[in-house]
């Protein structure tokens, strides 16, 4: 038998404010690896309430630390993590795959590869976001100008989680803005990953909601 089999399953939790927590309820999920029908990891089962902290921790951080950041700063945090993501790459592959059953070949070939390149790609677009100018008269003009509004949650479906988290969060994080992210437990990896970073505290949310349902044997 597989000697991974055999293992306890992993535990994962939450990420609110950069501080790793349970679900305040204490309940948990089990993720079920499809192709051995065994559960080989726990993650917390978030209600209201850890949806509650996650926000107010991604506004605090909104408020008074991300949006602060010029682009060009910015731009240079989404390139370091793609290049923390690239040195996980394998371990990050293996993970989506026993969370979710795409087979190993289409993770590492396909799904880090785009999350490596679309963190380099909105790193590029942070400092060419820009708004309009209209001459309106002779010696008047109006302009517009992008500006975050605020908290925004981003919602990630169970088949391609990484890959999709990546692109919506290198979008937001271009853009000045801060989420508040309903993901499977690819993300506390992903966190892991972030830690030997000097990313800004408390700027990150990940949080478990519902159980993922894989169709199929």
């Amino acid at each position: 038998m597989d000697e991974s089999v055999l293992k306890p399953p992993a535990t994962f939790e939450n990420v609110v404010g950069s501080e790793r927590r349970p679900a305040r309820s204490g309940a948990v999920l089990e993720c079920v690896d499809p192709s051995t029908g065994m559960v080989w990891a726990t993650v917390p089962r978030s209600d209201e309430a850890d949806v509650a902290d996650a926000v107010t921790a991604a506004r605090d951080a909104f408020e008074n630390r991300w949006r602060l950041l010029p682009a060009l700063t910015r731009a240079g945090h989404l390139r370091r993590l793609a290049e923390v993501v690239r040195a996980h790459a394998d371990e990050l592959a293996e993970i989506e795959t026993r969370d979710n059953g795409r087979i190993i070949v289409e993770t590492t070939l396909f799904d880090l590869p785009a999350c490596i390149e679309m963190l380099y790609c909105f790193a590029g677009a942070a400092d060419k976001i820009n708004g309009d100018t209209v001459q309106i008269g002779p010696t008047s003009f109006n302009f517009t100008v992008r500006e975050p509004i605020g908290v925004i949650g981003l919602i990630v479906p169970w088949n391609a989680p990484l890959t999709i988290a990546a692109v919506k969060q290198a979008a937001v994080e271009a853009l000045k803005a801060e989420s508040e992210r309903n993901l499977k437990l690819v993300a506390d990896m992903v966190q892991r990953c972030f830690d030997s970073q000097d990313y800004i505290e408390g700027r990150t949310a990940f949080m478990e909601k519902r159980k993922p349902k894989f169709a199929g044997k």
